[in-house]
């Protein structure tokens, strides 16, 4: 939507910023309010085609060593999955590309727009063990590695055999 808009966002939003700072504001309830300023009313069909064209277009933000990594679990024949709080429109096309499964949030689509709201929760935290759970038997697996990045992470990082937490960051 352009500099403009995202300037004017991040002005507005900058009171309700702080609130979630403060832990006065839920993840899920910021997400909302993010994705309403940014992309409510949006046309889906449009919204997905601009967010596969980012994950075609835009070089550079994948980290080397974890590509490295994924490639390996891969050629080893592993289940691999993406779990993102990230709406699952702009992680899915990235998947897709290396047919790796994606557990991301659902956005709400009424009328072929985006309204802004989450379908069902944010997948963050606890959400992100009950969606895994939902897809997978864990006990049928031998080892579990999981990598996390993020304080949403941590609940997911619990229930892996072999956790690692920021490991491709410098």
């Amino acid at each position: 939507h352009g500099s403009t808009k995202l300037i004017l966002g991040l002005v507005f939003l900058s009171p309700l910023f702080l609130l979630f700072a403060l832990k006065m504001l839920s993840n899920q309830r910021m997400k909302e309010i993010f994705l309403t300023w940014f992309f409510r009313n949006e046309n889906i069909e449009y919204f997905d085609s601009r967010c596969k064209t980012f994950t075609e277009e835009v070089k550079g933000i994948t980290r080397p060593l974890a590509m490295s990594k994924l490639e390996e679990y891969k050629k080893d024949g592993n289940i691999i999955s993406v779990v993102s709080a990230s709406p699952i429109n702009w992680v899915k096309p990235w998947c897709d590309q290396y047919n790796i499964k994606c557990i991301a949030t659902k956005l709400e689509i009424k009328e072929g727009r985006l309204t802004g709201k989450i379908v069902g929760n944010n997948c963050y935290g606890k959400e992100k063990v009950r969606r895994i759970k939902e897809h997978f038997t864990l006990e049928s697996f031998n080892e579990i590695h999981a990598y996390g990045d993020s304080k949403g992470d941590k609940e997911m990082l619990a229930i892996a055999s072999i956790k690692f937490y920021k490991p491709f960051l410098p």
